[in-house]
Formats: C-alpha cells, structure tokens, sequence
C-alpha cells in the first residue's frame, strides 16, 4: 500500500510542473518530464498488482491516500526533504525530483553517496527481500485475472516499460526490478539505454538541470555534455507555489476552473479505486479522465489567482486537495448559516 502511495506522490509533482509549461515551449523538458510521468504511473499500476498477487486491495479514494503539500513522502523515502508543488524551474528540478529519484551512488563524475539516506531502490530493496524471504505461498492463485494490464501500446523506439502480472516470488521481483532501473538506473555504473533515451529518471531530470543531453564518454564513463537542453523561463505560466483550495474566492475564475480539475481529479481516484478492486477493464476509463485532467490542468495554469491584484501574476494552478468539494460545502453552509 505505501508503495502505492509513493509512487502516486509523485503524480501531483511532476504533473503540476509539466503542464505549467506554456504550449509549444520547453518542448524538450516537456518529453522528458513526461516520460517519467507515463513510467510513474506505470509504477503505481505495478506496485498495485504486487499487493492485489498477495491478497490485497490497494487503497485510493481516500483521504488518506492523497499526499499534502508541502510535505514527506510515503514509506519514509528521503524523510529529510520536503516536497511542493511549482511551476516548471530548475530549482523545483534539482532540489525535489532529482532528490526524489536519487541513486546511492552516481555513474557520472565523481561517485559519491547521496545526501538524503532511504532511497527509493532502499524502500523497494526492503519490499523484494521480504517477498522472498516469505516465498510463493503469500501470492492468491485467483488474483491474476484481477490484476491490471497496462493500457498504453508499447513504442518499439521509446519504450516506457512493462506492467508485470504477478503470480510468484519470480514475476514480483521482475516487476520491482523494473521500477528501480527505471528511477536509479540498471546499476551502479549504468544510467539505463541511452541510444533508446529512456535513462533512468534521476539522470534524465539532471539532463534539465545541466542544460546538456547526458552521453558516454568512454567505458563506464559519462558526461552531461552532449546536445543542448534549453530551459526558457519565459515559456512557462507564473503558477503560485503550493496550490490548494485555501484562498480561492468564490465567484472568480480561478475558483471554476480549480473546481472544474478537482471534479476530475475526484473522479479519477474513483475509478482507480474501481480499478484496483477487481475491475480492471476499468483502466481504460481512467486513462480517458488522465487526458480530461491534462486538459483542466492547462486551462487552471492560464487563469490569474487573484485577477484584482495588478501587482501579482500569480496564476491559479491546479487543487490536488483530496477535500476541496467539502471545503465547498462546508463555506456554503456556514454563508447560508
């Protein structure tokens, strides 16, 4: 359950800074945040199956489950940093997902240990041990046709990997290995497959910080030093740091537009809910409500949180709050009361 909610914890972050990215600039930071978008939410289907394979159901629509922010992460990844939702800038890049996404130890330059101990290949290292220290016998027969394929087509040139069925001790761990060489790398010295450009995650959002295309320089050796990676702060909304539902005023646009992605927002936990419980045909439902919520994204990204103040460019941004339609009701109640 924790690597459930770990791995959707990183949904909001990445999410909220790749869609405050204005349409048709920072194209290549657009791909490659994206792409790592895709294989989290890969990850999260994964770790789902591991937990329905031994009998479980994982828990979505619920307060509970959605992360706050500023905040920690689940499972006690990184229990040093703090997380928040921003725009697209190289601080939020380098301070929060390259952290996120650390390895122990880096391939390129200097090899050295992280800062910010308990990574996430840790917390999944732990998961893999216990798996097979308590052997095939914890996994349900009955529980493979209630487990979720993946909905997307796979790209021959860019894979984003594959969501195992899980059965045994040997499709979990396959499973679990694939998430970590996905975020840290394939090991130690390796940053994944550079001539397909899908390197792990740490590497491709440092390839943002650098400004250079991360390339091998001789064996085992490597270099952000190939092609130009250009960030524009210009092409990207002035979103206000942290949205929440907390400060929108009734009335205004922001106020609509936030409402309008929170009501998909909303409705996507459901179905995920839906999903995990013995539906899975219903992933297809929620891929529809991932591509409504890109669209009220952008659309809550343009919107001025506070169009009287001429001073403030601020823009609304999206309301990840899991009770915001609550909040609604209980200010309605107390305006009539």
């Amino acid at each position: 359950q924790e690597a459930v909610e770990l791995e959707f914890a990183t949904i909001p972050l990445y999410m909220t800074s790749l869609y405050s990215i204005v349409d048709g600039c920072n194209s290549e930071i657009y791909d490659l945040i994206r792409s790592v978008l895709i294989q989290e939410m890969l990850h999260m289907v994964q770790a789902a199956n591991i937990l329905i394979a031994t009998g479980g159901t994982p828990i979505v629509d619920n307060a509970s489950f959605v992360p706050s922010f500023p905040g920690r992460l689940p499972g006690c990844v990184h229990p040093n940093l703090i997380v928040y939702l921003d725009k697209l800038n190289l601080s939020q890049v380098f301070d929060v997902f390259t952290t996120i996404e650390a390895p122990n130890i880096t391939c390129v330059g200097q090899q050295f240990p992280v800062l910010s101990n308990h990574t996430i290949a840790q917390f999944y290292f732990e998961i893999r041990d216990c798996i097979q220290t308590l052997g095939d016998t914890i996994f349900q027969p009955e529980s493979e046709e209630l487990q979720v394929s993946w909905p997307w087509p796979l790209q021959e040139n860019n894979p984003v990997g594959e969501v195992h069925i899980v059965t045994d001790v040997s499709t979990a761990t396959d499973g679990i290995n694939e998430i970590i060489e996905q975020g840290e790398g394939t090991d130690l010295l390796n940053p994944g497959d550079l001539d397909g450009g899908q390197i792990a995650h740490y590497y491709r959002f440092q390839e943002i910080v650098c400004g250079k295309k991360l390339i091998n320089i001789s064996d085992n050796e490597y270099a952000y030093s190939g092609a130009n990676i250009t960030y524009d702060p210009v092409g990207v909304w002035p979103m206000r740091q942290n949205p929440g539902a907390e400060g929108i005023m009734p009335g205004t646009n922001c106020y609509t537009q936030a409402a309008a992605f929170h009501g998909v927002f909303r409705a996507l936990l459901r179905e995920l809910q839906t999903t995990f419980s013995g539906n899975p045909s219903n992933i297809f439902k929620t891929v529809e409500l991932m591509e409504a919520l890109q669209v009220h994204a952008k659309r809550v990204m343009r919107v001025k949180y506070d169009p009287d103040d001429n001073d403030n460019e601020d823009t609304c941004g999206p309301v990840w709050d899991y009770d915001f339609e609550v909040q609604e009701v209980v200010e309605e109640t107390r305006d009539n009361t």
